[in-house]
């Protein structure tokens, strides 16, 4: 496990003292994200500490300790070896981090979970770090409580029907926050924190500059490429370099030659769509040239090597 990640879970596993918060989410275009979080009053709490040790351990000296390569900062990439963290701040996530983390602070609690269908639940705790008292949560978007019928279990040599509620826990981790940052393993954190609204908002402003520019010859085509499917995601890496370089006709004609991006009347061709996904590839980080054969690749994302 990347030692940032692992530092943190070992931190956490000091901890003796950890609480359930389940919580639900309700999105509306007009209201945009609330949260609705219960605390679980009444539960096994040595069974519970049994079970976070046990995904620390996984994820410290167990399988999933060499899962993950690296730690990058969120740019809406989808490695699955790469776990990517972001600050509480950011733009993308402020305002639904704000009152996801206010309602942890003050959940309900609980009182008939079987009436309730979560979308996830968090394992909390906080420990003390350099005379600070630091949040650890651990997310998972999975709702930990099912009611069984039909199920028998094997008692003094005969099976006996069972039924009730369980709380299963599962040991994979999808989101950890810590502190001021947190740390995605997945996508999952794009529902939690109605990421899709963030990346629709950048797409359109980022659109707005390359309107304004005047480096496309068809902007409507363009827009319509660029507001649909996954690419607002991509804006979110968004290249302000890249755009202001493409100011100057002599670098537009360089990438145009490269990348294969006709050109007409000094503007990028933007009648056919497939030029807008390359155009948009290529701002946003995702369009490199292959060192060694000269030709244009899609990428993941780049970076500068240090």
């Amino acid at each position: 496990m990347v030692k940032e990640i692992a530092d943190i879970l070992r931190l956490a596993d000091k901890s003796e003292n950890w609480k359930i918060n389940l919580f639900k989410l309700n999105v509306t275009k007009k209201e945009g994200i609330k949260y609705f979080v219960e605390e679980l009053s009444d539960f096994d709490k040595d069974g519970i500490l049994k079970t976070v040790k046990e995904i620390i351990s996984l994820y410290t000296d167990g399988e999933k300790s060499n899962a993950y390569s690296s730690i990058e900062d969120y740019d809406s990439s989808l490695i699955s070896n790469v776990v990517y963290k972001m600050d509480i701040t950011n733009d993308i996530i402020k305002d639904a981090c704000e009152l996801f983390i206010s309602a942890l602070a003050d959940p309900d609690i609980e009182t008939d979970p079987t009436k309730n269908k979560y979308e996830g639940y968090v394992l909390k705790t906080s420990v003390e770090k350099e005379g600070e008292d630091i949040p650890i949560k651990l997310i998972f978007m999975n709702n930990p409580i099912k009611v069984i019928k039909n199920k028998f279990f094997k008692i003094n040599g005969k099976y006996k029907e069972i039924s009730g509620e369980v709380l299963g826990l599962k040991l994979d981790i999808d989101m950890i926050s810590f502190a001021d940052k947190i740390y995605f393993f997945n996508n999952s954190g794009e529902k939690l924190f109605n990421m899709e609204r963030a990346y629709k908002k950048i797409c359109q402003e980022k659109v707005e500059e390359i309107k304004d520019i005047g480096i496309v010859t068809d902007i409507e085509a363009f827009i319509g490429v660029a507001t649909s499917g996954h690419n607002p995601r991509r804006f979110i890496s968004f290249n302000n370099e890249r755009i202001e370089s493409l100011k100057d006709d002599k670098m537009k004609s360089i990438i145009s030659k490269h990348f294969r991006i006709p050109l007409i009347d000094g503007k990028f061709d933007t009648s056919n769509n497939d030029t807008s996904e390359k155009l948009i590839k290529l701002l946003c980080g995702k369009g490199e040239i292959d060192p060694f054969n000269n030709k244009p690749v899609e990428v993941s994302g780049a970076k500068e090597w240090k």
